[in-house]
């Protein structure tokens, strides 16, 4: 199978408007593509056995016509700590008052 039939498989596949198009008129699109009466026939089987059989070599470019998922997005930035404060210095303890003298009799 020709890489014309490859990318003919790819594009198809990849585009739905394109593939409903291609169920009410296959032959046209076929032409257009430049397909040989030999691969016109096995995709029109649609016989896994003989798509995988001739499509076998080509099968690293078919992956590489997928596209690829987009990346997951970045990881949230954490929140900055808030800086830590020096703990506050302990109230002094209030002096003991004086006892009162007693008064001399």
């Amino acid at each position: 199978m020709s890489q014309n039939a490859v990318r003919f498989l790819v594009d198809l596949s990849q585009d739905p408007v394109r593939m409903e198009d291609f169920w009410h008129d296959p032959e046209s699109f076929f032409e257009a593509a430049g397909l040989t009466p030999e691969e016109r026939d096995v995709i029109r089987s649609g016989d896994s056995g003989r798509l995988q059989a001739l499509l076998g070599r080509y099968v690293p470019l078919l992956f590489s016509q997928t596209p690829k998922p987009p990346p997951p997005p970045p990881p949230r930035p954490r929140p900055k700590p808030k800086p830590k404060t020096a703990p506050a210095a302990p109230k002094p303890k209030p002096k003991p008052r004086p006892k009162p003298k007693a008064e001399a009799a």
